[in-house]
């Protein structure tokens, strides 16, 4: 198999803790293939059904029988090939809320990186300090505002 493919159907089986996937079925999915081949295709994203099969789309899409996504992300408009497949896609999991999820990324993952990392132009910056802080108190808010089953502390 291609280890392209192989390494997109391997993370998923892993992501979604499924005990085998059938290879040979989802050799030829067409989204995959259109991920991995086509310039202007950037997003992969990878739900589970409730058979336990694997579904695949070119875009976010709302499916209503899932909690969680995993989304292969293509860092620039390239082909993605054997040897930059590892450097060239970003893989992001999605576990229940887009918002809570995006706010946790930026709070707890992103906003950590860039201002405390070696950009020393980040730091220099102060109008992407205040973007970056009014985008989480603002995500912060929609979060708090929800139904109270979402946890914004949890690491």
């Amino acid at each position: 198999m291609d280890p392209r493919s192989q390494f997109i159907f391997s993370t998923a089986q892993t992501y979604f803790q499924l005990d085998s996937i059938n290879l040979n079925e989802l050799e030829n999915e067409r989204h995959v293939s259109s991920f991995l081949d086509c310039l202007n295709i950037f997003t992969l994203a990878c739900y589970l059904e409730k058979n336990g099969s694997l579904l695949f789309f070119n875009e976010i899409v709302h499916h209503d029988n899932t909690k969680q996504m995993l989304v292969f992300v293509k860092l620039q408009p390239t082909y993605i090939n054997e040897k930059n497949y590892k450097t060239n896609v970003m893989v992001c999991s999605i576990p229940g809320s887009p918002v809570l999820s995006f706010y946790n990324s930026i709070s707890k993952l992103f906003a950590p990186l860039l201002l405390k990392g070696d950009d020393k132009s980040m730091l220099q910056d102060p109008k992407i300090q205040i973007a970056l802080t009014n985008l989480a108190a603002g995500l912060s808010s929609i979060v708090s505002e929800g139904d109270g089953s979402e946890n914004t502390t949890s690491n």
